[in-house]
């Protein structure tokens, strides 16, 4: 081969080797790039973390905000909404017995000093708030029908035993509504064991922080040392539900451990304790907690009987035909 081929040969291996270092070098810069543009993307993927974890931050702030706001909105619309159904509860007594009271200013609520709705009840009936419910309830022709039924009540100064006698044949009358027929049963029920206590349909104020009542409760039976909320059932056929419904209520709403809990100053505590308990009058509620019913046919589960007792709920039969018993 001669010379000049030879250095021919190394020209073009030179130029071959020119042109694959430099597409090399391209390679290397395309490499580069793409650790250039990860790293950037990794930083961008940071960032976006980072405004992601801080949008998620203030999103949750606003939202434990928004959530306190929304539970005073709750208790101011509690507190509002039982002192308005307590005055619409007034209104339909008032109504129903022909009585006009002076209008109140918007906002006004009743005070402990003030006579409580249901005081009158419906014209000569004892206060129970039950009752007042569900004749609320009805149209205005059927409100009516009940006015006259009620118009033959023995009265308040009445034995216990007449009061018993008509709501059981209040009870038995034609077209009466099951849920009316269990409520005046009931009432039957707790005038017929009623001797079994100091006092019966006692005015419980729940009271807010200033003293306004916030809820009236009556207490279907009171003694010295005890509390009762009697219940005409036989507790061995209800539901579980149901059963423990009783003991729950009687934890709600008559549980002397919660300190808002007040004897009314009503013109009816003052006539039905003040004999035996008068210092109880404005005072807290005080005593063990009884749920009374009346002689079951079958035990009383045993399983209610410890879910009473775990909360301090003593479950006692009261019958009409026993004389009086247990703590005074």
């Amino acid at each position: 081969m001669a010379q000049s081929d030879l250095q021919r040969i190394a020209a073009d291996l030179v130029a071959y080797f020119e042109q694959a270092r430099g597409e090399v070098g391209v390679l290397v810069e395309i490499h580069n790039a793409t650790i250039r543009n990860a790293n950037l993307l990794g930083v961008l993927s940071h960032r976006a973390a980072g405004d992601t974890r801080s949008y998620v931050g203030a999103a949750a702030v606003e939202l434990a905000e928004a959530s306190k706001a929304v539970r005073r909105a709750a208790e101011l619309l509690e507190d509002s909404s039982g002192i308005a159904l307590g005055w619409a509860r007034q209104a339909v007594l008032d109504t129903a017995s022909g009585h006009r009271v002076p209008a109140r200013p918007v906002g006004a609520g009743p005070t402990v000093s003030e006579p409580l709705p249901f005081e009158s009840l419906l014209p000569g009936l004892d206060p129970d708030d039950e009752l007042v419910e569900e004749v609320a309830k009805l149209p205005k022709p059927e409100q009516e029908r009940w006015q006259k039924v009620f118009a033959t009540y023995p009265g308040r100064d009445a034995p216990d035993t007449a009061k018993a006698s008509w709501y059981r044949t209040a009870a038995d009358g034609e077209n009466v509504p099951e849920h009316m027929r269990r409520i005046l049963r009931g009432k039957a029920f707790h005038y017929d064991v009623a001797h079994h206590f100091l006092a019966t349909e006692v005015t419980i104020n729940k009271v807010g922080k200033r003293g306004e009542i916030k809820q009236r409760f009556f207490l279907d039976g009171m003694t010295r040392r005890e509390v009762v909320s009697l219940k005409n059932a036989q507790l061995w056929d209800v539901s579980k539900a149901t059963a423990k419904g009783y003991v729950n209520e009687m934890l709600r709403k008559y549980n002397p451990l919660q300190r808002d809990l007040i004897v009314a100053g009503t013109e009816g505590n003052k006539r039905k304790i003040s004999a035996w308990g008068g210092r109880l009058i404005g005072r807290r509620l005080r005593g063990d907690m009884v749920l009374g019913v009346p002689p079951q046919d079958q035990p009383i589960p045993q399983w209610l009987i410890d879910y009473g007792e775990k909360r301090g709920v003593e479950i006692r039969p009261y019958s009409p035909n026993q004389s009086a018993g247990g703590p005074s």
